[in-house]
């Protein structure tokens, strides 16, 4: 447990070698205590324009590449899908949340694009949701198709996330990723779909999500 708030020096240590004149960097693996007790001391700006993976802080790219800010593609295509779910999804035992970070280990702070939480609106007042809380995350992709097919699904797949989707809305598809098998960190059953496809977020059995994919991205510039 972090007592106290890791000072801006304390990221960096410096190292020298057999007396010689030379320091090298190396940097300091974060843990999500470290990262929570930063932004309440104001180390680190709470707007959502980092994350913890792999015990390092990255940029999250939102469609501007490595940019720290939203592209109005990425904030579309979220708002069109947060939409979506909401009004397919019974909302006294659901909730959408967007950008909101989800502790998936000791080193491991992402912040999904959106994720369905299981529960009320009251719900998670002084607590964040778990992974065991949560049966579908959902990535939006535009610049950010590489790391979302690799680094972020390997990690929730080592979660045990239940339903990982990611959109690309670059190609204009949805890959649907699930069963997890947490010992090869990889998901066992992935679907996509395309063009005017029907999509299907298996929630659960009893909350299908179904949308039309040209719902929920950008109209095709003529």
């Amino acid at each position: 447990m972090v007592t106290a708030s890791p000072s801006a020096d304390s990221l960096l240590a410096v190292t020298s070698t057999g007396g010689a004149d030379r320091s090298e960097f190396v940097p300091k693996r974060l843990t999500v205590d470290d990262v929570r007790a930063m932004l309440a001391s104001g180390l680190l700006p709470d707007d959502n324009s980092v994350e913890l993976i792999d015990g390092l802080l990255v940029v999250r790219d939102r469609g501007l590449g490595d940019v720290p800010m939203a592209s109005p593609q990425h904030s579309y295509c979220i708002r069109k899908l947060r939409r979506v779910l909401e009004a397919q999804l019974p909302d006294d035992r659901y909730q959408v949340h967007a950008e909101s970070d989800l502790d998936v280990s000791p080193v491991n702070l992402p912040q999904p694009d959106l994720s369905v939480v299981r529960g009320g609106p009251d719900d998670f007042a002084t607590t964040f949701p778990t992974v065991a809380d949560i049966p579908l995350l959902i990535e939006v992709s535009i610049t950010s198709l590489g790391k979302d097919r690799g680094a972020k699904l390997r990690l929730y797949a080592a979660a045990a996330v239940t339903c990982y989707a990611i959109l690309d809305a670059t190609n204009r598809e949805m890959t649907v990723h699930s069963d997890p098998v947490p010992e090869t960190s990889s998901f066992a059953t992935s679907t996509t779909f395309g063009g005017r496809e029907s999509c299907r977020l298996p929630v659960d059995e009893q909350a299908p999500v179904e949308f039309e994919l040209d719902e929920v991205l950008p109209p095709v510039e003529s």
